[in-house]
């Protein structure tokens, strides 16, 4: 359900998970993982809410784009393939513009491509 909700915004696919899903960060890095067999798709993230506060971001790649450094911009941590944030923020739609204001921050310092 996530996966086929995905919206992809320059090779990067980015997606909601529904707030009363059962194991929301497992579900979540699994979709994301799923996201990069998309043709195309550099990277993946996936936004969930964690509680009423907090908003989750679980990012992967095949290592074409270092998720690491977009996570640690929020943040998060990870690996160059493997990572994630959490953010406190009041909804997904915040989080997703963030997140997009970072890439391309980062792709205008020549970080990402």
């Amino acid at each position: 359900k996530i996966v086929s909700r995905a919206k992809i915004v320059d090779n990067f696919a980015v997606a909601y998970a529904d707030d009363d899903m059962e194991n929301i960060r497992v579900v979540s890095s699994q979709a994301a993982d799923d996201l990069l067999s998309v043709g195309g798709v550099f990277a993946s993230f996936v936004i969930y809410r964690i509680d009423s506060e907090t908003i989750g971001i679980s990012a992967r790649s095949y290592g074409k784009t270092n998720v690491q450094v977009i996570m640690e911009k929020m943040g998060g941590g990870g690996h160059l393939t493997m990572a994630a944030c959490q953010i406190k923020v009041d909804d997904k739609e915040e989080a997703e513009y963030m997140l997009m204001s970072i890439i391309k921050k980062l792709r205008k310092k020549g970080i990402l491509k």
